[in-house]
């Protein structure tokens, strides 16, 4: 295998040279050849965006640190007019990005509404931005302070992401951490995320599906929501599966968001450890949540089926919530072996759901009827529930006393409810274990 080092191709590696055009000689060498090693060796590079092309292996070394350029002239290659990333690719095959060095972005200052600094910015910079590329291989490098989705791969086949650790500032609206958009053959392994948005996110912004995707044993923080899929949904989503991952101090610890008409089945969520942060004063807090909603008047009304929620723990102040619409259920829903220690009081009375996204509709009474009834599980509109081995313990701290049931059912048909356990303490009304609505 064929190396080629940037140092020999002009690579200054002070930290205040822009030495793009040197990583770029260095890429296109590499590619011209037929492909092999682009070796960056222990330094400080000030980079803007750099082409991969075919064959080409980026190799980040011990002690390497690639700079974001705040300039956004540095950046020839686009996402958007008003985007880009440090590593771009479009069509490429056989592309690597790995090593144990490390890129620093430009989202280090606290942006977004929420925190009070409300956008837009003119031009935003994320890490990885790669579309219709197969064969990728993304492990072991750091990244830092993405100002925009970090890792975006859009209609990208035969993924593997493995190690890799990513940190962005958490008041940082639209710091994503993995974004596989439209894509097929995915895994995501051993990963370390804190993300000031989303961390592993599903999306379809095309009406190509996003299917046949694992992400396992990955260790995830989120002001938004930690595993996700949507809310963009344009295409549909299919054989997905998140398991034994611990994802702590979050808003939602996993959702799906059905917005734009696309059917979402065949997914489960196992063996996940969940510690929701104390974020209602800022947004909702849901440790499990599924909405099926339009995101405008004009949308189609997706469906959701054929979902499992098995072998969680849960530490949260606030209830799950998973619900359909009256005419467009969700379709066989399973929970089972789940445990919720409530280790707060939230009040529920200023609940809202998370809407996730942009949406023109008007809202409507599911925006907060249903995840403000006093429950740690609350199920509406679902033909099809299997919900077995379910513990509710509300005997702790601030949660000592609350009149909270173990789970809440409207509109519930087909359903099979086997061991449902409250714990509570001696104060508390006698709410039921399971309190029903028709």
């Amino acid at each position: 295998m064929m190396i080629w080092n940037v140092l020999d191709f002009g690579a200054a590696a002070d930290g205040v040279t822009n030495d793009t055009a040197a990583f770029q000689r260095a890429a296109d060498a590499c590619s011209a050849a037929g492909g092999g090693t682009v070796l960056v060796p222990a330094g400080q590079y000030r980079v803007g965006s750099i082409l991969l092309s075919s064959g080409v292996h980026m190799q980040l070394e011990a002690g390497s640190t690639l700079l974001a350029h705040t300039d956004p002239e540095a950046y020839p290659h686009r996402i958007k007019p008003e985007r880009a990333a440090v590593f771009y690719a479009d069509g490429a095959q056989d592309i690597q990005i790995s090593g144990s060095g490390r890129i620093l972005g430009t989202g280090t200052e606290t942006f977004g509404s929420y925190w009070g600094v409300p956008g837009p910015l003119p031009f935003r910079t994320g890490m990885i931005h790669l579309q219709r590329c197969a064969n990728v291989r993304i492990e072991g490098v750091a990244l830092f302070f993405s100002d925009s989705w970090t890792m975006h791969l859009r209609q990208c086949t035969d993924v593997y992401i493995h190690n890799v650790t990513i940190k962005n500032n958490r008041r940082h609206l639209n710091s994503d951490g993995i974004d596989p958009d439209s894509c097929r053959n995915v895994i995501i392994s051993d990963c370390n995320l804190s993300c000031g948005d989303d961390c592993i996110v599903m999306k379809t912004t095309t009406p190509t599906p996003c299917e046949n995707i694992v992400v396992s044993n990955c260790i995830l923080e989120s002001v938004s929501t930690a595993v996700k899929i949507g809310t963009e949904s344009h295409g549909d989503f299919r054989n997905i599966r998140f398991s034994n991952c611990v994802i702590q101090n979050t808003a939602v610890g996993a959702g799906i968001y059905i917005k734009d008409g696309a059917t979402a089945e065949r997914i489960s969520f196992d063996g996940l450890c969940i510690a929701c942060a104390d974020l209602e004063s800022v947004k909702p807090v849901i440790p499990l949540y599924i909405d099926i909603e339009k995101r405008s008047d004009d949308s189609p009304l997706g469906y959701v089926r054929d979902v499992s929620f098995t072998n969680i723990q849960i530490e949260t102040g606030s209830g799950a919530l998973f619900q359909g619409t009256p005419e467009r259920p969700i379709e066989n829903l399973t929970l089972e072996n789940i445990q919720v220690r409530v280790n707060r009081h939230t009040d529920y009375a200023l609940r809202k759901k998370a809407v996730g996204g942009s949406r023109t509709c008007a809202p409507d009474e599911r925006d907060t009827r249903f995840i403000r009834k006093p429950a740690c599980l609350a199920c509406a509109y679902v033909d099809g529930l299997s919900a077995d081995n379910i513990t509710a313990d509300l005997r702790e701290g601030q949660a000592a006393g609350i009149d909270r049931a173990a789970l809440y059912l409207y509109r519930i048909e087909n359903a099979r409810i086997g061991h449902i356990v409250r714990k509570a303490d001696r104060s508390t009304l006698c709410t039921p274990v399971v309190l029903q609505e028709s």
